[in-house]
């Protein structure tokens, strides 16, 4: 089976029979979940043409993070691939989200892409598994893309943080998606964003004070008035509620199922 990389250069291929999918374990759980999921092996050899500038690549987004602001992604200790291996994972991912280009129309893509990676977090190089889910579909492009980071067996795992740009969504999210998918959006201002996101990032409440300009005893007014409106009842709970409820709007809003106007976290 041999699958174009990139309409750009026709004649690039991949050979997916000389890749060891045991050392590759995303392309081999992309490939194999296609294969389930699919009534012929020719309906996924069959790649759409990707348009560039609404496809969201998970390992491209990684690296934007870190070339557009290199002090935030140094003090966020967020670093989703060793170095030595980043092109090349980079493109087995190109290849095998162009796997999942195929044939599927404008449907809801109910599987996920398992893979474990390193983070590196508070000093510590710590295992993760991360889980890319497609949400929307659109023309036949992937239009939006979900990755969340899981803690694997050892447990180790730190603060889940908000991390929100062009390239997608990135979280760890509550187990349950189909449970919260079908909640309504909750609408939170500016401020109560801004406490959220802080909290998210692992600051305190002096620390957000004083970055905030505002008392302690304001902030935890606000923290009790995010825990009301999320109906939970501590603040870790709120930001794992808030991820949930980033998707459902990106999901409403990339599919123009409902005129939604609230912001994204």
């Amino acid at each position: 089976m041999h699958v174009n990389i990139d309409s750009t250069y026709p004649n690039e291929y991949i050979d997916i029979y000389d890749i060891d999918l045991k050392k590759n374990s995303f392309l081999y759980g992309v490939i194999s979940t296609l294969r389930n999921t699919s009534s012929s092996e020719s309906s996924i050899c069959y790649i759409w043409n990707p348009l560039k500038q609404r496809i969201i690549w998970l390992s491209k987004g990684c690296m934007a993070l870190l070339s557009q602001n290199q002090t935030a992604a140094l003090d966020d200790l967020l670093c989703l691939y060793p170095k030595e291996d980043l092109l090349r994972i980079k493109r087995y991912e190109e290849s095998a989200f162009r796997f999942i280009l195929s044939n599927y129309g404008n449907r809801f893509f109910d599987f996920n892409c398992r893979s474990n990676i390193q983070v590196f977090f508070n000093g510590f190089w710590r295992c993760c598994e991360r889980i890319v889910s497609i949400l929307s579909i659109q023309e036949g492009q992937v239009h939006t893309v979900l990755c969340r980071l899981l803690p694997s067996s050892h447990k180790l795992s730190g603060i889940p943080r908000i991390i929100n740009c062009y390239t997608g969504i990135y979280y760890r999210l509550h187990p349950n998606l189909r449970y919260w998918i079908q909640k309504v959006p909750i609408a939170l201002n500016n401020r109560e964003q801004q406490i959220l996101i802080l909290s998210s990032q692992g600051l305190t409440e002096h620390e957000i004070s004083d970055r905030l300009y505002i008392s302690s005893s304001r902030i935890k007014t606000i923290k009790a008035n995010i825990m009301r409106k999320l109906k939970v009842k501590n603040i870790h709970h709120a930001i794992y509620r808030a991820y949930i409820y980033t998707v459902l709007l990106w999901r409403l809003m990339t599919r123009n199922i409902y005129n939604v106007s609230l912001k994204i976290l």
